[in-house]
């Protein structure tokens, strides 16, 4: 993510992440993009975990999207991807 951004090849990195490890990332590219709103951090939602604000970056609060089982069900995929394919 750091290297695209040093290559301009996004407007908006979002970051999937549940962990707070993140953060120097974040801070990289808002530092290269200049801008905090260059980043967005989505994480899943979880009935033990007690959502903080969204993280800030230099004064910059950073948006965060809370996914819940209903954004899952609309973005799984059923596709077995360890099942092998036959080669014809």
């Amino acid at each position: 993510m750091v290297l695209m951004a040093q290559r301009d090849e996004f407007d908006v990195a979002v970051l999937v992440s549940g962990d707070t490890d993140f953060a120097p990332a974040l801070e990289a590219v808002a530092e290269i993009k200049q801008t905090a709103a260059a980043c967005e951090v989505a994480a899943w939602a979880s009935p033990n975990v007690r959502w903080p604000r969204s993280p800030v970056i230099g004064g910059e609060q950073v948006r965060l999207h809370v996914l819940r089982e209903h954004d899952y069900r609309k973005l799984q995929d059923p596709t077995n991807y360890s099942r092998r394919t036959r080669r014809r």
